[in-house]
């Protein structure tokens, strides 16, 4: 397979030539996408993440907190979870 014609002018890609340039280049945009995506992972900064939080928290100090991560975090994502004060604090008693 032939990806260029040369002669003793010019260089010019074959029809297969284009078709590899066209798919080499989205190959290494994906390259490029899988990397920065790892990076962010490896950062903590893509994902998902789970916070869980008493009522009185909801209202303004849990949106307030999300917004500002968010902006600084585009990629990850929020598991919120509303939990009962009983229940919170029987899961932070020390296990015997």
């Amino acid at each position: 397979m032939r990806l260029f014609e040369r002669n003793r002018r010019k260089t010019t890609l074959t029809a297969a030539g284009v078709a590899f340039r066209e798919a080499a280049g989205a190959a290494v945009l994906q390259l490029d996408q899988a990397i920065r995506r790892a990076t962010l992972a490896a950062d903590g900064k893509l994902g998902l993440l789970s916070i869980g939080f008493i009522s009185t928290a909801g209202s303004e100090l849990v949106p307030n907190i999300i917004r500002l991560f968010r902006e600084l975090n585009p990629d990850v994502q929020f598991s919120l979870r509303n939990i009962l004060t009983r229940i919170k604090f029987e899961c932070l008693k020390p296990v015997a």
